[in-house]
């Protein structure tokens, strides 16, 4: 999957962030934005994480990281164990309507940046992406895929107003 709208925007490749090579310490690093979605491949999640910049869940996202990866198994035939502390996002933000209690204490306690934004008229998508653009940072997120119609209008006219 690639995109590209004008000189100013960066062509890039689903197989280019997968790949084994991808880093953080690539030219044009990227923000990764989680949603309050289920986590399906966690090994994909893994490489998209070690490979971006900045690291943001949209609200409910939080939960998603941290139950993801609270009895995370390396490979099949080991032993679940906790690795939450391997994978702290940099910043949590929205409406913290979905972020349940005790998951906002954890990520509060080891430092994550959590910004209530109040605004009833954007979705929290939106406000991560207002957040990135506003660092002048790159962004791409892994996203609704028709689960819920609601959130795929709201997550295509966020990229509508963004200009993907």
């Amino acid at each position: 999957m690639s995109a590209k709208t004008d000189s100013n925007t960066q062509r890039w490749s689903c197989a280019d962030l997968l790949s084994s090579d991808a880093t953080s310490t690539d030219s044009n690093p990227f923000a990764l934005i989680i949603l309050n979605q289920p986590v399906t491949r966690p090994d994909v999640l893994q490489r998209l994480w070690h490979t971006a910049g900045v690291k943001i869940c949209a609200d409910g996202g939080g939960n998603r990281i941290h139950d993801t990866f609270q009895s995370f198994r390396v490979a099949p035939e080991e032993e679940a164990c906790d690795v939450r502390e391997s994978y702290l996002p940099d910043i949590i933000k929205g409406d913290l309507d979905s972020l349940r209690p005790d998951v906002q204490n954890y990520y509060a306690s080891k430092g994550v940046q959590i910004i209530k934004d109040g605004d009833e008229y954007s979705t929290d998508l939106q406000k991560c992406i207002q957040h990135v653009e506003e660092m002048e940072q790159a962004w791409r997120f892994i996203g609704p895929t028709g689960s819920n119609d609601i959130r795929a209008i709201a997550t295509s006219q966020a990229q509508k107003k963004a200009g993907t």
